[in-house]
């Protein structure tokens, strides 16, 4: 299927948007000869590009490291280098989240233990105030301090 479009407009499409923007250096004497060629863009499945990557993509824990070495082979060395840096980054993206959710579920559970404590704590509190009311024993009043003693 072949179509045409105008330089510098946005070609939306079902499955993708794209751009063609006209170089300051193409004059109309090199714009002909660069309209003689055929230029084709290949859209791919994700299914087949998972597949593709998955199969040329190696991975390597170096020995006594939490380095993992990553490889892709891929035609175009460029396209290699821009999967591998975009695969960084959501890898990095992905494991501070995952510390983000785990410091948060720690903190959770250290509010809940305290909370806890604190319950605890006061019902400690409680019962020894009623022992004391029960037993006739004074509180820290002048004079009282003696008797604790």
């Amino acid at each position: 299927m072949s179509k045409t479009y105008p330089f510098n407009q946005d070609i939306v499409e079902t499955d993708f948007l794209l751009r063609v923007n006209k170089n300051e250096q193409i004059q109309s004497g090199s714009l002909e000869k660069l309209t003689a060629s055929d230029y084709q863009f290949v859209r791919h499945n994700r299914p087949w590009l998972v597949n593709k990557y998955k199969s040329s993509m190696t991975v390597e824990n170096l020995e006594y490291t939490t380095i993992l070495e990553i490889t892709v082979e891929d035609e175009i060395a460029a396209r290699a280098k821009m999967f591998l840096d975009s695969l960084s980054r959501v890898y990095i993206d992905y494991t501070q989240q995952s510390e983000i959710d785990i410091n948060q579920n720690t903190l959770r559970y250290i509010d809940k233990q305290l909370d806890e404590v604190t319950l605890i704590l006061n019902d400690f509190e409680d019962e020894l105030q009623r022992y004391k009311e029960n037993k006739g024993i004074p509180g820290p009043q002048p004079g009282g301090e003696q008797i604790f003693q």
